[in-house]
């Protein structure tokens, strides 16, 4: 008899050590499901605010040909510019390429979000980067660092570096650059 409770106790202890591991693996389930979402939120936000938001409007001036606003732009701003929307590609392609695989909708949701200004920031740097004089903006390693990561996404229809811009937006991005440049610079006060 005394074995028989031994058993039991043995058998039941197991079951709880069991039960706890199942319920310890649903609950990390739900923690790497809620830290994706949250990181994809955080990539999608860092994509639509503050300085890449304020970048993509003085590119987008400049590559859209907003009316007349593009020409009240500093030439050396919209490098700065640039360099900001190229660091946030990266970051960004990094970011994606660690979240977790989702079978929520809401995150799904996100991830084209996300994909969607993937694909106009990695335009708009193509861009910049094919009207840019490239003695003046010596972007190499940032450039081939951008494509890299981005391709690594297999984003379809984003393209990559075998894939060359619109000549005729390369063209009205050069004009544009070339005016800017030609601008004479305000006169400082000392």
């Amino acid at each position: 008899m005394e074995t028989l409770y031994l058993g039991i106790g043995t058998i039941a202890v197991a079951l709880a050590a069991v039960l706890i591991s199942v319920v310890s693996l649903v609950q990390s389930g739900r923690i790497a499901k809620r830290e994706s979402y949250s990181a994809a939120r955080n990539i999608l936000g860092d994509l639509i605010s503050g300085d890449v938001a304020h970048a993509r409007s003085v590119t987008g001036k400049v590559r859209y040909g907003d009316g007349e606003s593009w020409k009240a732009l500093d030439y050396g701003d919209i490098i700065d510019q640039y360099f900001m929307l190229e660091w946030a590609l990266e970051r960004a392609a990094y970011g994606v390429k660690g979240l977790k695989p989702s079978q929520h909708e809401v995150q799904d949701s996100l991830r084209d979000a996300i994909r969607r200004h993937i694909k106009e920031l990695f335009t708009t740097v193509q861009l910049f980067h094919a009207a840019f004089d490239n003695d003046e903006v010596q972007d190499g390693d940032s450039w081939a660092q951008a494509q890299m990561v981005v391709s690594g996404l297999n984003l379809d229809d984003v393209p990559t570096d075998e894939a060359e811009p619109d000549q005729a937006q390369v063209q009205a991005v050069c004009d544009r650059l070339a005016e800017l440049k030609r601008k004479p610079k305000p006169a400082s006060s000392a």
